[in-house]
């Protein structure tokens, strides 16, 4: 009898023992669930972050290509724009448009006024016999420019006529540029 109580009590304290230990267990594995849910919270953040990083810099890395290709763009067709100007004032089209501007810009003066015209050296043939002053520059492309009793600058130059249609000529370029010929507004 004795021993059976003693055995009854071990059992009672076994039981009481493996309580504990479950209890224990079961707060362990509450807290190790509980850091890796934040262990791995952690680490979704910092993946997140990451992959921001990541997508970040491949956009600055794509928009800096579309800048290079753009500027080629540009750099391709100003070449091309010397390239046609220069043929163009080669052309007999040229020598008609020069005479028109030049008969044009005649109409805007009265014979008190005072002109200078700033024009290249080929062009000075078209000015024999003319009063006027004339100044060579190799900075004019085609065309000319007329200084007006040295206050007024009238402009009849192949850069101005472009300087004129820069919208125009800018949105195609940009229609160029973004591919979408025949999208959105149309060019002016």
């Amino acid at each position: 009898m004795v021993l059976e109580k003693h055995s009854s009590e071990n059992k009672i304290k076994l039981r009481e023992l493996e309580k504990k230990y479950d209890e224990m267990m079961e707060e362990l594995e509450k807290k190790a669930l509980e850091e890796d849910e934040k262990y791995f919270e952690k680490m979704r953040k910092k993946g997140n972050l990451e992959g921001k990083k990541i997508i970040s810099k491949a956009k600055v890395s794509y928009q800096n290509e579309i800048l290079v290709t753009k500027s080629r763009m540009l750099d391709s067709f100003n070449e091309y724009l010397l390239e046609k100007i220069q043929e163009y004032i080669e052309s007999d089209n040229y020598d008609s448009w020069f005479l028109e501007n030049l008969e044009e810009a005649g109409g805007n003066f009265s014979e008190d006024d005072k002109l200078r015209i700033i024009m290249r050296e080929n062009d000075r043939k078209y000015l024999d016999g003319s009063e006027m002053t004339v100044e060579i520059s190799d900075e004019v492309l085609g065309g000319f420019y007329i200084i007006a009793n040295e206050k007024v600058k009238y402009d009849y130059s192949i850069e101005g006529k472009i300087m004129e249609a820069s919208d125009y000529i800018g949105c195609l370029i940009l229609k160029l540029m973004t591919n979408k010929a025949g999208e959105g507004h149309e060019c002016k």
